[in-house]
């Protein structure tokens, strides 16, 4: 376990890093630190598929000014996605310099954790709002060949315990959503979601439950040389779980 860190990505080979301070463009997760860019596994060796984290800084500093609560993923068409929290609003990045967005308030509320389902045919959004009455689910939209969405629906509710705030996603589509807690933190969530991973499946049904034995968990993202590795941040340590099932790249 490692300490003293909450967030982390991936690198090309499938190792992890713990990070202080930038993008995750590998892992679709909001991290703290930067790394070179996004290569899949069976790409020709040097290949980078979205600008590295200096590039989609500025990029993204264009947009919504200076942030350090980032969260992104990418799709098969290597287009990025990235939710601004405080903004309440989904950008979609299709090359330098073209940016358009997606998703706003009232639209949208809180998001967070973002992920793109295998198929690139569903855009998953945490909603992470932890007011009264506020949206603590993951939203699920069709995700058209354009880029934009369309046909929203509730694919998990966490309310009225703390949603998710980052997640994960595996080659059957499954959801792998860091959410919960396990001591209150002065909000209006409750613990009714216990501090863990949630399995989602893709028909939005809970498949597991893995605790973790912290007040507060924050990300999580795959790695090792067969993505079959599922590393978890939470408080001041950093978890590894084995899956069955490899998770995707994004």
């Amino acid at each position: 376990m490692l300490e003293g860190h909450h967030s982390l990505f991936a690198t090309d080979a499938g190792g992890l890093h713990p990070a202080e301070r930038g993008l995750d463009v590998n892992a679709g997760r909001r991290v703290d630190g930067e790394h070179p860019g996004f290569h899949r596994p069976g790409d020709p060796e040097g290949t980078t598929n979205v600008p590295g984290p200096d590039r989609a800084r500025q990029t993204v500093d264009a947009v919504i000014g200076e942030t350090d609560r980032l969260v992104l993923t990418i799709d098969g068409k290597d287009r990025l996605y990235f939710t601004d929290l405080a903004g309440a609003a989904v950008y979609r990045v299709d090359g330098p310099g073209k940016v358009e967005r997606i998703l706003a308030a009232p639209q949208v509320e809180r998001p967070n954790g973002i992920q793109v389902s295998p198929d690139d045919r569903t855009l998953y959004l945490v909603e992470a709002n932890s007011a009264q009455g506020g949206a603590r689910m993951i939203r699920a939209y069709d995700l058209l060949p354009d880029g934009s969405v369309g046909n929203m629906r509730v694919h998990y509710n966490f309310s009225p315990g703390r949603s998710a705030d980052g997640m994960s996603i595996d080659t059957k589509g499954n959801l792998w959503a860091s959410a919960g807690l396990n001591s209150l933190r002065g909000t209006a969530e409750t613990l009714d979601t216990k501090a863990g991973v949630h399995v989602i499946s893709p028909e939005g049904k809970l498949l597991r439950f893995i605790p973790i034995p912290e007040d507060l968990i924050t990300n999580n993202a795959f790695g090792g040389e067969d993505m079959r590795t599922l590393y978890v941040t939470a408080g001041k340590t950093l978890y590894k779980i084995r899956s069955d099932v490899p998770g995707m790249p994004r």
